[in-house]
Parts: C-alpha cells; structure tokens; sequence
C-alpha cells in the first residue's frame, strides 16, 4: 500500500471534536467544521498555470486556493507530469498544503488515455480493447503495473477501469477504451482491473456509472440520452456488479439521462434515484460516488456549475469533481448547507455520510492515519 506519512494529521478542525459520525472495527471518524467537511467533497483539477502553461509546480494562486478550499483531492493531467521526481515534488508541495491527506487522482487506463506514458521507464500499456482480446492474463499484468507505477509516484486513485459496454468501437469518445461489447468479457475484466490495481494500494474508480456505452456522444461536449430499458440496461449494469463484488472503492457517474431509470430525465451524476437508488440500495454500493467533471457540457447545458455541483451532492455524490472555480463551489455548498429550511437540515446528514465514507477510505488505504 502506498503511505503518505503522518505529520500532517494534527489539524484544528479535528483537534477539538468529540462527537463520533461513523466507525469501523477499527476506528472511529470525529467530526470536523464545515467548511473541512465540504472541503472534503471537492476534487480539484490543477492543470495549467494562469497563463495555459502546465503546471509541473504549484503556482502561488494555485497555493492559495489549496490552502483555502483545503480539498479531499487532487486531479493531475498529462500537463503536470515531466518526470517521476517531479510528479513525487508537485505532490509533496500539495499535500504539504493540505491539513487532511488528500486523495490524488488520476486517468490511468492504458491505451490513449495515459497520463505517465511520457516518463522515462514507464510500461507501454495498451488499450482495454487490445488487453481483453490478449486475455486475462494480459489483464492482471497490465493493471497490476499500473498500480506498481502510480504508487511508486505516490499516486493513490485511479480514475479506471471503464467498465462501460464498447457498442461503438469505432467511436472516439470510448472505442478501444472499452474492454468488449459483451457484459461477461467487461465483467471478468474490469474484477480483474480493480482486484489489481487495489492490491498495489490505489483506489479503482469504475466508470462511467451506469454505463455509457450505449450513446455515441460525447459528454465531454454535450448532452446524452439513452433511451434502453430497463431490462436492456441490465447488461450494461453487469460489469458494475463484478466490480462492486470485488470491492472497487469508486464508481465515476455519468453525465447521461436514463429515462428509463430516472423519468425525470436528469443524468446520472445528479440523479438520486439513480446514485442513491440504484448505486446504494438496489446494487449495495458502500464506497465513494465520483462525479465526472462538473465543468463538462454533459452536466452543465443550462444550469451553473455551482447548481450541478449542489445537486450531485443532494443527489449522492461524495466527490465532485474537475469545478472550474473550486472556492466558488465551496462558498456556495458552505451557504446553501447552512440554511434552515428542511431539505437542507436532511443534507447535512447526507454531508456527514460523504464526509465518513471520505475518510474511512482514507484510512483503510492509508492514506490518512485512522483515529482511534
């Protein structure tokens, strides 16, 4: 398992708590403030330096929003990796801003979507389409790497394994990032992704929740609707099934509607009766709810990113992420938190639920040292 150290855990807003949110046989999680509470929810992207350069060091603007927000964690890019000891430095210099061990994110899935590829020494690893037609096998040697490089950067989650069905390999916005079109082939792939990754001490985030497969378009850019059924939609829900069965700590949301799951036709990623419904109750889903970017177009057709990030949290999310001004979020989830009215009085519980799974997950990957 990859450690981050312990020095940094005396914090004021847990030095003074004593009231008891949630525990484990092993430890227990105080409270904190609020403002550390929701600080916690917030994955924040820092990719480039206010002039479009990357940000290989923190810049003294992107200091001072860390230091503010205090986030539960960062994203990093391709534009904030040049070499091992300077991706180590850069997330040395975060965590050293930040009182509470942070998660540090990142899209690792092989294939054209690798973030290390340009590091000297790191493995070529190809797509999940190429991997599954090598077998599994092929697999576990591909994700188990993974997991011995980003640990050895002090990486701790991975944004992967897609677990979405490949209906459209031809498609650039999934294509060769999908195992098969067939649920039993993504479903062996994606256990054997998570069980690999999760031995080397990363997190597996499994995406897109509850599958993307089936639309052509890019949620990056746009809107998407998939109109199966129910009963269709079973097939696409399988691999997310092997994945929560071998323990994967994440699930990704998708920035898709669902008509068939959610008749409101919200998507997925601010959808309760599909994160809380589906994800928690119906599938027994117990570990952390990532949104996709809430700055994408996917999400944020018509409403504020302050609006979708408020509603992802209301909706079940414990982690949002990629907010384009992540002290705006804070501030607004901080005020729209601290008002009586009734539904924000049943969000509080929902906070210190996210808060609790945030932290648990934290200790159990060690990433932050647990409180006994």
């Amino acid at each position: 398992m990859c450690t981050f150290g312990l020095s940094l855990w005396a914090i004021a807003e847990l030095s003074t708590a004593k009231v008891i949110i949630g525990d484990s046989p092993h430890y227990v999680v105080p409270v904190a403030t609020d403002a550390a509470m929701i600080g916690q929810l917030l994955l924040v992207h820092i990719r480039y330096h206010q002039d479009g350069s990357n940000q290989l060091e923190l810049d003294d603007s992107t200091r001072a929003m860390l230091a503010h927000v205090q986030p539960g964690g960062v994203v990093l890019y391709g534009a904030n990796i040049s070499s091992a000891q300077q991706v180590r430095k850069l997330i040395a210099d975060i965590r050293a801003v930040l009182r509470i061990p942070p998660f540090i994110a990142i899209d690792e899935e092989g294939g054209r979507v690798s973030r290390i590829r340009g590091l000297e020494g790191a493995v070529m690893i190809p797509s999940a389409r190429n991997l599954a037609l090598r077998g599994q096998d092929a697999i576990e040697k591909a994700y188990t790497t993974i997991g011995i490089e980003l640990a050895a950067l002090n990486i701790n989650m991975d944004l992967a394994p897609v677990a979405d069905l490949g209906f459209y390999p031809a498609r650039p916005y999934l294509g060769d990032r999908a195992f098969s079109s067939k649920p039993e082939i993504v479903s062996r792939a994606v256990a054997i992704a998570v069980n690999a990754l999760q031995t080397c001490g990363v997190i597996a985030v499994v995406k897109h929740f509850p599958g993307h497969g089936r639309t052509q378009d890019n949620s990056h850019e746009t809107g998407a609707v998939i109109k199966a059924t129910r009963a269709e939609l079973e097939a696409d829900l399988q691999p997310f099934r092997a994945a929560f069965a071998v323990g994967a700590g994440g699930l990704m949301t998708a920035h898709v509607a669902y008509p068939a799951l959610d008749a409101t036709g919200l998507v997925a990623s601010v959808s309760e009766p599909i994160l809380q419904g589906l994800a928690r109750r119906e599938l027994g889903f117990n570990g952390l709810i990532v949104t996709d970017a809430i700055e994408m177009r996917g999400l944020t057709p018509q409403i504020s990113e302050k609006d979708a990030a408020l509603a992802a949290f209301m909706a079940g999310a414990d982690l949002l992420m990629g907010p384009t001004n992540p002290l705006e979020i804070l501030n607004y989830l901080r005020q729209a938190l601290s008002s009586p009215n009734a539904k924000m009085v049943e969000a509080r519980a929902r906070l210190l639920d996210s808060y609790r799974r945030i932290m648990t997950t934290k200790y159990d990957y060690k990433i932050a040292p647990p409180q006994y």
